[in-house]
């Protein structure tokens, strides 16, 4: 029988996945089960497992060997005659010829389902995916440490009555069918196998599993064991790419079922874990002469640029060694009670102590700057989905996007070095399958961009400061521009009070000409963040013939630049309110701006010629127009202005006309 998962007890039973010997009768009455038990802490799944475990899964696609393995079944004599099966032998499970890989996981996955629960899922998962209830008999067990090995009483053996047993069990036979839906779903040459159609549905069945276990299983067994948060924390950075996705879902799902009563408990009972309760020994009256201490120096590396994260936390004054961040391993109690904690508060807002939330800051930074790259992603999502949470204990916002944004161009690198290699050739001569890119590929990116959004004045200074560093690589400085595209095509409404920051960082820098080799390696990213900014922004205009780019302001005014000589050419003032829209004309000797809220067309010189071009002062205004026309409320809508001749506009909205306007002479 093919290998197929295990995990380690954590209070003297053990996890291994299932396997092993028929237990005979199957009516044969017997006592509870066994296997594993959690220390329950805080009701609700908020429990607190003791020490140890080892992980859980890998996938068998990955050629590692399981720490746990599906044996052979251990059969016995039966006073009962044998059961035909015609699922049973590998060559014939299934109605396709498919890989043994493909045959393996559906038949591990056919004894860890819980069957019986909803007949709907159980028939999509035989007619799409071929996995049925087992007809073999098995006894299932787990190991613990030092390889001992546990066996449910054959009354545990129902369907139902396994899934009642403790909360390890529980976590371990859903994390390991979640992860096997996971693994065949993703199985190479499975699509192939079964057509373009049939493969969605394939896809979709899979994913279903994830829903059978948090949702439907929970609120059809009433008796259910609610699963390890701790079990399942450990597999939250995984490196097997299915097992942790099993895992991060089941955890949320399982946080999810709860109230808030519940998760409060949850973090009750997890707190010790992180923050050592405070002892406070009797300290000695000190005598009155003693002097006050001087006061400490320690925020002098603030102005360093460092690669890694020590520097964030070089703001912070020196902490007691309980209070300093350790490294910690992910499967310690330290490790678990981060991921848990870190969960409950990203995810679901959970209300936490001051010193908690400082604790717990504190750890994923240090975790963001671990060995493990399993960690450090764990820890980047975190920090960048509830970044405003997060924001008020972060000790310097700003080295934390360079972290993130060096561990984004390190990834995207690999990816673009995978991708360029020689495809190499197999044992028999033929070609192996292209090498795949690295699975952090974009989750670096993902929360490099959530928190741009959050913080789009920094983000913007920190990737034009990286796009013009001229010790850098070219490769890292077109990333940070291509980041800035980024930010831009995430969120719009957000971006419009830097606007003028994104043009310097992602345009105006890096087509220095000051700089030849800069400006040649930045032209084609620069040019794509322009023609994006125009694109999505009505108060941002490129005129062609003059290389010249206006944007508009929230604070009304009007700033004009030279892409030749890449410097701010005009300052314009005179909008008292935000500038809505703007536009050339097609000569690029006049500019047209409309600000909403004022309800007022203003007209620019904006040409060459004249004193007032020799001696670089602020442009002049030609006219002012009043614009009567009834304006949308709505946030969205996009304004715009056209010209119809050398001396009249359009105002458009989404595409309807307001109005047509001359200017003044």
């Amino acid at each position: 029988m093919a290998e197929a998962a295990s995990g380690a007890s954590e209070a003297g039973s053990g996890a291994a996945l299932p396997a092993l010997a028929s237990p005979g009768p199957a009516d044969r009455e017997g006592g509870g089960g066994g296997g594993g038990g959690d220390e329950e802490g805080g009701g609700g799944g908020g429990e607190c497992e003791a020490e140890g475990g080892e992980s859980l899964l890998q996938s068998p696609l990955h050629g590692s060997p399981m720490r746990g393995s599906l044996g052979r079944p251990l059969r016995r004599k039966s006073r009962r005659p044998r059961r035909e099966s015609k699922a049973w032998p590998l060559d014939d499970y299934g109605p396709l010829d498919l890989p043994s890989d493909i045959a393996v996981c559906r038949l591990a996955l056919s004894f860890m389902t819980a069957w019986g629960v909803d007949a709907d899922f159980d028939a999509r998962c035989a007619a799409e995916i071929g996995v049925s209830p087992p007809a073999p008999v098995l006894a299932y067990g787990v190991r613990g440490h030092g390889g001992r090995l546990s066996f449910l009483t054959p009354r545990a053996q129902r369907r139902d009555r396994r899934w009642q047993c403790s909360p390890h069990m529980t976590a371990l036979w859903s994390l390991g069918a979640v992860s096997l839906a996971n693994t065949l779903m993703m199985c190479p040459g499975y699509d192939e196998a079964r057509g373009t159609r049939c493969s969605q549905r394939v896809r979709n069945t899979c994913s279903s599993v994830v829903t059978h276990f948090s949702v439907t299983v929970p609120e059809a067994m009433p008796q259910l064991a609610p699963p390890s948060l701790s079990f399942l924390a450990r597999h939250y950075c995984d490196p097997t790419e299915e097992v942790q996705a099993a895992a991060r879902a089941l955890l949320e799902g399982a946080l999810q079922r709860m109230t808030p009563q519940m998760r409060q408990r949850v973090v009750k009972a997890w707190t010790p874990r992180l923050v050592p309760p405070p002892h406070h020994p009797p300290q000695p009256t000190p005598p009155k002469a003693a002097a006050a201490p001087a006061p400490s120096a320690a925020l002098s590396r603030r102005q360093l640029l460092t690669t890694t994260t020590t520097e964030l936390h070089a703001a912070q004054p020196p902490a007691s060694p309980a209070e300093k961040p350790l490294p910690f391993e992910l499967t310690s109690a330290h490790g678990v009670a981060v991921l848990v904690l870190g969960v409950l508060v990203c995810r679901f807002g959970a209300e936490v102590d001051p010193r908690i939330h400082a604790a717990l800051t504190s750890s994923l930074l240090a975790l963001l700057d671990s060995p493990s790259e399993e960690g450090r992603l764990a820890a980047a999502d975190l920090l960048s989905k509830a970044y405003l949470v997060w924001r008020s204990h972060l000790p310097q916002p700003a080295a934390l996007i360079r972290t993130l944004f060096n561990y984004a161009a390190a990834a995207a690198a690999a990816a673009a070095a995978a991708a360029t290699r020689p495809a190499a050739q197999g044992s028999g001569g033929e070609e192996a399958p292209p090498p795949q890119p690295p699975p952090n590929r974009f989750l670096y990116h993902s929360a490099l961009i959530q928190v741009g959004v959050c913080e789009p004045s920094l983000f913007c200074a920190e990737m034009g400061a990286a796009a013009v560093r001229m010790g850098s690589p070219p490769r890292v400085r077109l990333a940070a521009v291509a980041y800035l595209i980024s930010l831009v095509k995430a969120r719009t409404a957000s971006l419009e009070p830097a606007l003028p920051l994104v043009v310097e960082a992602a345009v105006l820098r890096p087509l220095d000409p000051s700089v030849p080799s800069l400006r040649e390696s930045s032209l084609g990213a620069s040019t794509t963040a322009l023609r994006e900014l125009v694109r999505r922004y009505p108060m941002v205009h490129f005129n062609q013939p003059t290389q010249r780019l206006a944007v508009g302001t929230a604070e009304g005014v009007v700033l004009l630049y030279d892409l030749r000589t890449a410097t701010k050419w005009r300052i314009l003032q005179g909008h008292e309110a935000a500038v809505t829209a703007l536009a050339f004309a097609p000569a690029g000797d006049t500019l047209a701006s409309f600000s909403a809220s004022e309800a007022s067309l203003r007209w620019w010189a904006a040409g060459s010629s004249g004193l007032f071009s020799f001696l670089g002062l602020q442009g002049s205004c030609l006219g002012v127009t009043r614009v009567d026309c009834a304006l949308p409320d709505a946030p969205g809508a996009r304004v715009k202005i056209e010209w119809a001749s050398p001396q009249s506009v359009g105002i458009t909205c989404d595409n309807e006309a307001l109005g047509f306007f001359t200017r003044p002479p």
